[in-house]
Parts: structure tokens; C-alpha cells; sequence
């Protein structure tokens, strides 16, 4: 259903519209990632370009370095005691 919303509605707009899926990005990255970035910047290449370079060194960082979210160990409401009833 969202995608047909989204699918008609860039089929009546003059705005450039870029679809992907989060599966994608999470299998190949950097083409992805280069995908997105030439759409961004209009460009048919980035070869050479400093945002080619860049994405690269973040790819290359590995998965541990680029993760942006570490859920919390310890269960929630840890610090509920350290806290007063009202």
C-alpha cells in the first residue's frame, strides 16, 4: 500500500524521487551507498570525487567502527531507585 502511495505520487511531481531498500543497504553498502549519493548530486560517476573516497573509508572501517546504536545492557528502569516517588 505505501509504495503504490509512493510510486503515484512521484509519477505526479516534478521532484526527483529516490527509492531503496534498507535490505540493500545492509547487503551492499557501498554500491548502495554510491548509488544514493550519485542521485543526490546529480552526477552519472563519483569516481574520483572526495564522497567516493569517503564512503570507502567508512566501508572500510568495518561494522563495529560504523555502528551508530548500541542498545543499553542492564534492562530498563535500572535506575528507577535512584529517583523519588512523586
Amino acid at each position: 500500500m505505501w509504495f503504490e502511495y509512493w510510486v503515484n505520487l512521484s509519477e505526479t511531481t516534478d521532484k526527483p524521487i529516490y527509492f531503496f531498500r534498507f535490505e540493500d543497504i545492509m547487503a551492499n553498502p557501498e554500491e548502495e551507498l554510491v548509488k544514493l549519493f550519485r542521485f543526490i548530486l546529480g552526477m552519472d560517476s563519483l569516481e574520483g570525487t572526495v564522497i567516493e573516497q569517503r564512503i570507502k573509508e567508512v566501508i572500510g572501517m568495518g561494522s563495529k567502527k560504523t555502528q551508530t546504536y548500541k542498545p543499553r545492557s542492564g534492562g530498563t528502569n535500572k535506575n528507577l531507585a535512584n529517583y523519588l516517588p512523586e
